[in-house]
């Protein structure tokens, strides 16, 4: 038996008016569908984390809102700027394409940050010079105690 408060959207009929509604000219975005059915966005989003078919239906009806936007754009029926500032919403192939530049672009990043600074490479010269000047110093010693103990 299912405890707890009752449910006040049914998923299942929500789910069903979205892919109806998405196949309307006029569905540019889900947060059309939202104030046409006078719904909470924030529902959208956790209803599709909380339930693979509400998911599901999301997705598809993302996918229908993506190729119309891109038509409109083409038609020049929708600003190009305007498009592309939510094509990742609606364009899961896009957005996966961003995601992907985005872990390499921070993989750069990070391979960057490991590289020394000028003054790092200053800093290591001067301590190779000591120690060259050291092993020459030793080299010297060392060869004068052998030229003494030939002697």
């Amino acid at each position: 038996m299912a405890r707890g408060r009752p449910r006040e959207h049914n998923r299942d009929q929500i789910a069903l008016d979205l892919l109806d509604w998405v196949q309307q000219d006029g569905s540019t975005n889900l947060c059309g569908f939202c104030a046409d059915m006078m719904l909470d966005p924030c529902k959208i989003s956790q209803w599709a984390n909380e339930d693979a078919e509400f998911r599901k239906c999301v997705n598809i009806a993302k996918m229908h809102i993506a190729r119309r936007r891109e038509a409109m754009v083409n038609a020049r029926l929708l600003y190009s700027k305007a498009y592309e500032m939510n094509a990742p919403v609606y364009d899961l192939f896009l957005k996966e394409e961003k995601q992907l530049q985005a872990q390499f672009e921070s993989r750069l990043k990070q391979e960057e940050s490991k590289a020394t600074s000028p003054e790092q490479d200053e800093k290591y010269k001067a301590i190779m010079g000591q120690l060259s000047s050291l092993q020459s110093s030793s080299n010297h010693a060392t060869s004068k105690c052998n030229t003494d103990i030939k002697s």
